[in-house]
């Protein structure tokens, strides 16, 4: 005769058969540490991998933890938590998109904003177990499922390579049910878990590991900051050599290279002089001296610091600016960008005696969809180091700079070399029709530093006369943006570009 079960023995049944595995440690406690915690005081991590050093365990599971850990560290407000490069493809898409000229101007990302880590944060699974246990109590048959998880988990500091913090981490996990239970003869109908006990592990592990973070987080010997070094801007009240309108006159000649090809219109050059006269300095017209790139007494400047300070006697310059400039492509990633890399070695030598004021070399990186225009951005960006660099020597030497006697007769004169303001380029384009060639001429048109473009189409070949404001080096930047993924730029010369379709 079956037996009637009461639901009052039923509940103590679970009571006593499911022991309580509560979590003291919860997201809400990890979180109350850091709350009212300024973001821009917040480090920045980012959780680059959890590897698998177990057999027991699938590699995907290193992946599965590390993106749970990144939810986790993001949830408690503690750190400013950064993607990992595994997954930069989402971003760099984005970005390329925009500059494909897909998007409204202005509306897309840049390349060169993300921001990098101060720490980064890893794991190691050395531990992975999971099965069940058969339990009985007071005469009541069923089965206990349990897993367990070892990871060792570590802080990085990603500048200089050290371990600043490790810890072991060990959990259990369990989930009690009835599967196939018998009381006092009869079948009860018990549930199928799934792998419940597994989720319980892996949910402390990473509350363990979040509150490890969290807790030690002052300890890590790195400050939060924002990210974005701060670039000190030199003007006439704060660089004593530019005050009173009489400032030394500046010479750069830095001749650079794109890895077998010379380039023209030099972008670290451009952007040295920027700086320079935002600065208050008064700079020596390129065109002036434009055939010096291919003279050898320019080889010898780069050598010879006297042979530098005779050029620039002869140019009316107190200062010279001298050196040279590569970049070399690095790599095309999956999300459509091309990275290049740059680096620009200069020195300042002054005319009247050739003394060296400063010297330095610098590198810098940058990302486009266009080759062309990303080693050219690599330049810039290394150019404005060593112009930073430079120009605090020189705003704080105490000493002053000895003026050459052409600058002084130049000065007394009250004449200066200004720099051309429109220029001249004509962009070919290969193997097209029409309406390709007319879609750009009207791209062109609209950008601000195009002041005239005429066109002209015979055949599959165009050819767009345009005349603009600005160096070349800005207006290949417009066409390349212009032209978007659809040429692909396969000359670069001066007052010429040459395209191809696709």
């Amino acid at each position: 005769m079956t037996k009637k079960i009461y639901p009052w023995l039923l509940v103590m049944i679970v009571a006593v058969v499911q022991p309580n595995y509560a979590q003291n440690v919860t997201m809400e406690k990890v979180a109350s540490q850091c709350e009212g915690t300024p973001y821009d005081q917040r480090i920045r991590v980012s959780v680059t991998r959890f590897s698998v050093s177990t057999r027991s365990a699938q590699r995907a599971f290193g992946d599965e933890m590390a993106t749970m850990l990144s939810s986790a560290l993001q949830e408690v407000n503690c750190f400013r938590v950064l993607e990992s490069v595994s997954n930069l493809s989402d971003m760099t898409s984005e970005i390329a998109f925009g500059q494909e000229g897909f998007t409204a101007s202005g509306s897309s990302p840049q390349a060169g904003k993300m921001l990098g880590p101060q720490l980064v944060v890893t794991g190691e699974v050395t531990e992975f177990a999971e099965g069940s246990n058969k339990i009985s109590t007071l005469g009541i048959g069923g089965k206990s499922s349990k897993a367990h998880i070892g990871f060792i988990l570590k802080v990085l500091n990603p500048e200089t390579r050290e371990i600043v913090f490790s810890k072991s981490v060990d959990v259990e996990g369990r989930a009690n049910g009835f599967t196939g239970a018998t009381i006092l003869g009869v079948r009860v109908s018990g549930s199928q878990r799934g792998n419940i006990a597994l989720t319980d592990a892996i949910e402390k592990g990473i509350i363990k590991a979040v509150e490890l973070l969290a807790t030690n987080k002052d300890n890590f010997g790195v400050t939060p900051n924002s990210g974005v070094a701060a670039t000190k801007v030199w003007n006439a009240s704060n660089c004593p050599l530019v005050r009173g309108g009489d400032a030394p006159k500046v010479m750069v000649i830095i001749p650079e290279f794109h890895i077998n090809s010379q380039l023209v219109d030099p972008a670290g050059e451009t952007e040295i002089i920027r700086k320079f006269v935002n600065t208050g300095f008064a700079v020596v017209d390129p065109s002036t001296y434009a055939a010096l790139r291919g003279d050898v007494l320019l080889k010898e400047a780069l050598q010879d610091p006297s042979v530098a300070a005779s050029i620039g006697v002869d140019y009316g310059a107190d200062i010279v600016v001298i050196g040279e400039a590569f970049s070399e492509l690095v790599n095309r990633n999956a999300g459509g960008m091309v990275t290049c890399r740059a680096r620009v070695e200069a020195r300042a030598v002054q005319t009247a005696d050739g003394r060296i004021l400063a010297a330095d070399g610098l590198h810098a990186g940058a990302a486009d969809v266009a080759e062309s225009t990303s080693s050219k951005a690599a330049l810039r960006n290394a150019g404005g180091l060593i112009a930073d660099s430079f120009l605090a020597s020189l705003c704080t030497n105490s000493g002053g700079i000895a003026r050459s006697s052409m600058s002084d007769a130049v000065a007394s004169s009250g004449s200066a070399a200004v720099a051309p303001t429109t220029s001249r380029t004509q962009v070919k384009i290969s193997g097209a029709d029409f309406s390709q060639v007319n879609t750009l001429y009207n791209a062109l048109k609209g950008t601000d530093s195009v002041e005239q473009i005429e066109r002209a189409f015979s055949g599959s070949e165009g050819t767009l006369t345009v005349e603009h404001t600005g160096s070349f080096d800005n207006f290949l930047d417009a066409v390349a943006k212009a032209a978007g993924n659809g040429f692909e730029i396969t000359e670069v010369n001066d007052g010429q570009i040459g395209l191809v379709v696709k």
